[in-house]
């Protein structure tokens, strides 16, 4: 999305009920890494979307990753093995 300056703006997408701008911009000073990968850039803070309580702090791809898995632990082992298996596979 584009302001009407020109800026490009990014658009909230998901309220977390009484996560005001200030406490985000304050969560984001406290903790200024991806709490997976350590990644200091296109830092978002993950919440739980069946409680919406927040968590932690995410970049773009980790945070999205984990959404593309459902938050589901048991895909995520799976996706593990699976990986493993086929870079076991190729790196004899």
């Amino acid at each position: 999305m584009v302001s009407r300056s020109g800026e490009k703006k990014r658009k909230n997408k998901t309220k977390i009920p009484g996560f005001t701008k200030e406490r985000r911009d304050a969560f984001l000073a406290k903790y200024p890494f991806c709490m997976i990968c350590l990644s200091s850039e296109n830092l978002r803070v993950d919440h739980c979307h069946s409680t919406r309580k927040v968590r932690a702090v995410l970049c773009n791809h980790c945070n999205s990753g984990l959404g593309f898995f459902r938050d589901d632990t048991r895909l995520l082992e799976n996706a593990i093995k699976y990986l493993d298996y086929f870079w076991r596979l190729h790196n004899q």
